[in-house]
């Protein structure tokens, strides 16, 4: 084998692994142009679903807030409302205790009974005398 040859065979040997190193470098090339298509389709997807979810989250916390205002509210008015009938039934014990009592004393009915057993008395001896004062007619 002369030089030629060689050489020949190394130029033919060159070309083959130039050719395939092209190759090689076009198939690279693609797969990482589908990867760059690939990450850059699941960043758009990641970025709509947290997009999505912080707007669920916003919607669910306002939904909250409401809530939550709307319960302070409520509580309010029922404080309101506990204050109002505590208010109204302590009036009423008042009122209960007053009404329990009797408006007149003890002494008094007694005093009322002596006097109208004195005054039965009196009619009946008024009632005797002018019963006698007829009879004597």
């Amino acid at each position: 084998m002369d030089c030629s040859e060689i050489q020949k065979q190394f130029e033919q040997k060159w070309l083959e692994d130039k050719r395939r190193w092209e190759e090689e470098k076009r198939e690279l090339k693609e797969l990482l142009e589908k990867k760059d298509e690939e990450i850059t389709k699941l960043k758009r997807e990641l970025t709509e679903q947290g997009n999505q979810i912080r707007e669920q989250c916003r919607r669910e916390l306002e939904a909250l807030r409401a809530t939550l205002e709307g319960m302070r509210e409520a509580h309010s008015g029922c404080e309101q409302t506990l204050l109002h009938t505590q208010n109204q039934l302590g009036q009423t014990q008042k009122r209960l205790e007053a009404l329990s009592q009797p408006p007149l004393g003890e002494g008094f009915f007694r005093y009322l009974g002596e006097q109208i057993k004195l005054w039965d008395q009196t009619l009946i001896e008024e009632a005797s005398q002018l019963h006698g004062n007829k009879l004597e007619s």
